[in-house]
């Protein structure tokens, strides 16, 4: 961190430590002239595995394309220096997440949850619309402008271009994501979140996988439980199989034409009726509905992201009242903070 304060100096100094990422750490700083918190994710380069470095060149790609059109709910790309074998990507300072604000809240209920659904829906379309996928849909990767009342989508380091049979013509000159453009890894996304083909070892997989994400994600805000919390990729499958019921030719049609399909047979296993699961017992018809499109397990099956709201689930409010649920629920989890706090104070 100390080598790469020289390259941000004068623009940008660094404040303290707040996180660690999979290929870095994660920084408070602040823009000298102006005195406004960013984010500074950092990298080495020179400590990473050969094939790391292309990850981290389309995190950069990635971001630049997305940041040439402002999105509201995209975090904000500012920069980026390089100072040997140092990457510093900038970006605004967020100290909430949707994360955060579901466990202190005990979820965030059906509204909470809608507003969500629908910022994160529309981060995705943008995403998409540009041939590209995120690959690590989680809720600590919404951000929350509390301001605004806005989630905002971030961690783009697993973020790649569509792989399909006609190359991607916004990158089809840059040889990085041309070269091997039809295999992927399966090793993307957190376990909990991971879609189900990804678990069978798919290496070419669509924008669905996103989809799955926000699904699992959604389920998550209003039981506040994680909906798939497997051990491993095995008991990971198993927990899902429980649910949405074993691959059969009508559940999953493709699911026979991927590599680790055969390697382990499920019992026969029917779905069960998601809002028998704990913690989705009282959600609305209209809320299951979603879910269920959305954690189909034949990926062609899934909505994408812009049908996704035409679902009545997204009907019963409209989009200008989400920033104004975001901040009742902020100003919520402040109240009961400074009264754990007071509480704390008598109690010495």
């Amino acid at each position: 961190a100390l080598e790469i304060m020289e390259s941000l100096y004068p623009s940008y100094e660094l404040v303290r430590k707040v996180g660690d990422g999979a290929f870095g750490e994660v920084y408070e700083g602040r823009e000298v002239e102006s005195g406004n918190v960013v984010a500074v994710k950092l990298t080495k380069l020179g400590a990473l595995r050969e094939h790391v470095p292309k990850a981290i060149l389309r995190e950069l790609w990635s971001l630049q394309l997305l940041s040439c059109e402002k999105n509201p709910f995209i975090i904000k790309y500012l920069t980026h220096y390089a100072y040997q074998s140092h990457l510093a990507l900038v970006f605004v300072f967020r100290d909430l997440d949707v994360q955060k604000l579901c466990q202190d809240l005990n979820g965030l209920g059906i509204n909470g949850t809608r507003a969500v659904a629908r910022m994160t829906l529309a981060a995705l379309a943008h995403i998409h619309s540009h041939s590209l996928m995120h690959r690590d849909l989680k809720p600590s990767n919404l951000l929350i402008n509390s301001d605004l009342g806005i989630v905002e989508l971030a961690d783009f380091g697993q973020c790649r271009p569509i792989v399909n049979d006609q190359p991607c013509m916004q990158y089809e000159n840059h040889s990085d994501f041309e070269q091997n453009r039809h295999d992927m890894t399966h090793q993307v996304s957190t376990r909990w979140y991971r879609a189900p083909e990804l678990l069978f070892g798919a290496r070419r997989y669509s924008q669905a996988i996103d989809l799955w994400g926000v699904g699992v994600v959604l389920a998550e805000l209003i039981a506040n439980l994680p909906l798939f919390p497997g051990a491993s990729d095995l008991d990971q499958l198993i927990r899902i199989f429980r649910l949405r019921g074993s691959p059969t030719t009508e559940r999953w049609p493709s699911a026979v034409n991927l590599p680790d399909f055969d390697k382990i047979h499920f019992p026969d296993t029917p779905p069960t009726p998601l809002n028998i699961e704990k913690g989705l017992t009282k959600a609305p018809t209209h809320t299951v509905q979603l879910l269920d499109a959305l954690l189909q397990l034949e990926p062609t099956k899934r909505p994408t992201a812009l049908t996704a709201f035409s679902f009545h689930f997204f009907q019963l409010a409209p989009p200008a009242s989400d920033p104004f649920i975001i901040k009742i629920l902020i100003d919520r989890r402040r109240t009961q903070q400074q009264k754990m706090k007071k509480s704390s104070s008598t109690d010495d």
